[in-house]
């Protein structure tokens, strides 16, 4: 169990002194600090109740309160790190690490749009 923690410790450390991939973990924790961000910044404005899950039958199932926004960022560090995990496995290919961390930035990203599209609708 140690071996492979002091494995696994050794791999990040590489992997935080390889220029692209820094950039990107940087780029992700940004992206998720905006999408907090908003959420602090303009969570007042929101009704008591707004629609969130989609996914759900159309009505009251859809909708909660606004500090459940929070589960977004949440979602966003959560495939940061499980990525990173997967970077740190996959250390010695090529493009997995880079696909990986790509993939976390993307998914930041298409949260931050959703977020800012669901305050630009009820905030103008």
């Amino acid at each position: 169990m140690k071996k492979w923690l002091v494995t696994a410790l050794g791999r990040i450390g590489l992997l935080w002194q390889q220029p692209g991939m820094t950039s990107l973990i940087y780029l992700n924790f940004l992206l998720i600090a905006l999408q907090s961000g908003i959420i602090l910044s303009f969570g007042h404005f929101l009704p008591p109740l707004i629609p969130l899950f989609y996914s759900r039958p159309w009505g009251q199932s859809q909708l909660t309160n606004p500090s459940s926004l929070f589960l977004l960022p949440g979602l966003s560090f959560l495939t940061l790190v499980l990525n990173s995990g997967l970077t740190i496995i996959f250390f010695k290919e090529t493009v997995f690490p880079r696909l990986y961390l790509w993939t976390s930035n993307l998914f930041a990203f298409l949260i931050l749009l959703t977020l800012l599209r669901l305050f630009l609708n009820f905030l103008f």
